[in-house]
């Protein structure tokens, strides 16, 4: 054979060692993600995203260590030297020690550059994504290249310095200290005490962690390595065929399933796993749901008219500091609240706007929200349809007018504004209440004839505080939060006039928080901490047409909220599992008395980025139980509305309590897209 055909089949033969390996490690990768996902399934494509994703990674990683160990390789090039004797003297336990300690502090290097990189930033700049994207690479590559040319005289240092050790042990025992096996002991120690360490400061977050997440790209790396332990060629050469073929395999399922199947591709993507992050970089989203086509239509009422719709949405308030309950601080809300049904007894899905707000737009419980972190919100299933999209399909206008980028900016699409023609983001409320009025009064003049869906969220309650951690002092917590609450009730009430100034029919109004704050109850400084009612019981106040003014104490939930305006505006609300609330039209319209023993409310924590624990919570008449891994909480809230004595081991009342959650469990479990399975 010509020398370059035979130099290019040795090339070929080299890579496929590191080629198979990759795909060896990134089907274990594949099966831990899959198995480990939740809600993933053992026939799930997700497997071959996580193979799409991996393999092409772990092979160019292997690749190019194995190329850059023999362009470095400093113990082997100085072992061949015949004129370095300690070089020549040094056995492979040394060699692997001087590597691995030269390799550790390049490591620590460049990860304190890019902290020190990431901590300045935050000092003396905004700290948005652009800065830190130009001035952190832009530091970690000019470290990178420092740390590279000063760890070629570290290792020859540590070499030397550990041939020398073991001259001196081989003289004094007649033995060498450094052996192969207790280097490759040392090493691994190391690095598990590395990993530990990080691990035990991190202890905190770690269970919000999907394992799957960490587990995967870990296992994938580590079997990777270990495959590069020298095998015999001709066996080596028939697994890594065997695994390449295999890997070709599974992402070929998973592209054919995303051609046949697309909801299944979408079920891989909202489970928190590795399998999403690649499917959201392979796919778009919009062209996913495209093909689903989720349901979005209403069907009328026969004859019901169709009033404007306004979503008044406030981040952060108690239902014992607002109206009805305490009228003071919010006046606006208060003269609302004795003209519309107010409910005193209602509860938010969740105690972070993330989970609370999807819910009370979708209409589902937090547990049913299919979706996946980012940032700080929750980008959600493209199959979930929301209440502006609905409303949107049965010939509304749709305007948003909504505080938080973050959450309903559309660069990226999170998903929370579909179905808004109109979108206007800002976090001053009083701006975004005159952005809202001049508005509404443009529209009045104008030739639109749509009825009207306009949704506002206020953040003002949330930053009460400022931004401090800690609290003020106890005699100002109270005054601070209702100053804080007062002013966003002036924010109200120059939308309600605005509103009041248009001619036609009145509005319907629905107004509303996504959790209450912790203002030091049971040690909690804010929210996303507990279920206590301090964080879940919030203000619910209709007001409109056919809205007939009273208080009621039946136990309501912000998942009934959606199904509740549907009915209002003269549809027909669908069925489960699209909405899974019940409509409290016939509360408002005083069509039936509420019972205060009866009612129900479901609330949880998901565990993510800021909530470690699991916890659920059910609420029927006067009773709540709240269920978490540090037991079961038992309240008559009514008798004792701090929360303060448990009655889990003395009351008849949790094992009726116990049943509600085992049954929510049980819809839980079942996909709540599955009229769109196919």
């Amino acid at each position: 054979m010509p020398a370059r055909p035979r130099a290019l089949a040795r090339l070929l033969r080299w890579l496929a060692l590191s080629v198979g390996a990759a795909a060896a490690g990134a089907l274990a990768g594949a099966i831990v993600d899959t198995l480990g996902g939740e809600g993933a399934a053992p026939a799930s494509p997700g497997a071959g995203y996580v193979v799409l994703g991996l393999w092409p990674a772990l092979a160019l990683i292997a690749v190019s260590a194995r190329l850059i160990w023999l362009g470095w390789r400093p113990a082997r090039d100085d072992a061949d030297d015949p004129g370095d004797e300690r070089a020549r003297a040094a056995v492979p336990g040394a060699r692997l020690l001087a590597g691995s300690a030269a390799l550790a502090c390049a490591c620590a290097a460049l990860g304190w550059i890019a902290w020190g990189a990431i901590a300045w930033a935050s000092r003396h700049t905004a700290f948005r994504a652009p800065t830190l994207g130009v001035l952190v690479p832009l530091a970690v590559t000019v470290g990178a290249a420092v740390v590279a040319a000063a760890t070629w005289p570290l290792a020859r240092a540590f070499l030397a310095a550990l041939t020398a050790l073991d001259g001196w042990w081989r003289r004094r025992r007649g033995r060498a200290l450094l052996s192969r096996r207790r280097a490759q002991a040392v090493v691994a120690l190391a690095a598990a005490m590395i990993v530990g360490d990080r691990a035990w400061a991190l202890r905190a977050w770690l269970p919000a962690l999907p394992r799957a997440l960490v587990l995967a790209p870990a296992l994938a790396a580590a079997l990777t390595a270990a495959l590069h332990h020298p095998w015999p060629r001709r066996r080596a050469r028939w697994w890594a065929a065997a695994a390449s073929l295999a890997a070709l395999v599974a992402v070929a399922l998973a592209l054919h399933t995303r051609l046949r199947d697309p909801a299944r591709v979408l079920d891989a993507w909202s489970a928190p796993s590795l399998a999403s992050e690649v499917i959201e970089r392979v796919h778009s989203l919009a062209a996913l749901r495209g093909d689903v086509r989720p349901a979005v239509a209403l069907e009328p009422r026969p004859g019901a008219p169709h009033p404007d719709v306004i979503l008044l949405t406030i981040d952060t308030v108690r239902a014992d500091r607002a109206p009805p309950v305490h009228a003071a601080a919010m006046p606006a809300l208060a003269a609302l609240a004795s003209r519309g049904a107010a409910f005193t007894r209602a509860f938010a899905p969740g105690t972070v706007t993330r989970r609370s707000i999807p819910s009370l737009a979708i209409g589902v419980a937090p547990t049913r929200v299919r979706g996946q972190m980012y940032g700080w919100a929750l980008r959600l299933d493209p199959r979930h349809v929301l209440l502006a999209e609905r409303f949107a399909a049965a010939g509304y206008q749709t305007a948003g007018f909504l505080c938080c980028k973050a959450f309903w900016g559309r660069d990226p699409d999170l998903g929370w504004s579909r179905g808004l023609e109109v979108l206007e983001l800002t976090e001053d409320g009083d701006a975004l209440a005159a952005k809202a009025s001049a508005w509404l009064a443009a529209r009045a003049a104008s030739t639109e004839r749509r009825p009207l869906l306009l949704w506002m969220h206020f953040m003002e309650p949330h930053k009460w505080n400022g931004n401090a951690t800690l609290l003020p002092a106890p005699d100002q917590i109270l005054p601070r939060y209702d100053a804080a609450l007062t002013r966003v009730d002036g924010m109200l009430a120059t939308v309600l006039r605005a509103l009041e100034a248009r001619s036609g029919a009145p509005p319907l109004l629905a107004i509303t928080a996504d959790h209450g704050e912790g203002l030091g109850d049971h040690d909690t400084p804010y929210h996303s901490t507990n279920l206590y009612n301090s964080l879940l019981r919030v203000p619910l106040i209709l007001a409109g047409p056919g809205v007939v003014a009273a208080q009621h104490d039946e136990v309501v939930g912000l998942v009934d909220l959606a199904p509740t305006l549907i009915e209002l505006a003269g549809f027909i609300p669908p069925a489960a599992p699209e909405l899974e609330g019940r409509s409290l039209a016939d509360l408002a319209r005083g069509e039936r008395r509420g019972d205060p023993d009866g009612g129900y409310a479901y609330a949880a924590m998901i565990p993510d980025r800021t909530v470690t624990e699991r916890r659920e919570a059910v609420v029927q008449g006067r009773w709540k139980l709240i269920s978490g891994r540090s037991g079961e909480e038992l309240y008559d809230y009514v008798s004792d509305p701090g929360e303060t004595r448990n009655l889990a081991g003395s009351s008849p009342m949790l094992h009726p309590l116990r049943k509600l959650l085992r049954a929510r469990a049980e819809i839980d479990a079942r996909s709540p897209f599955r009229k769109l399975a196919r």
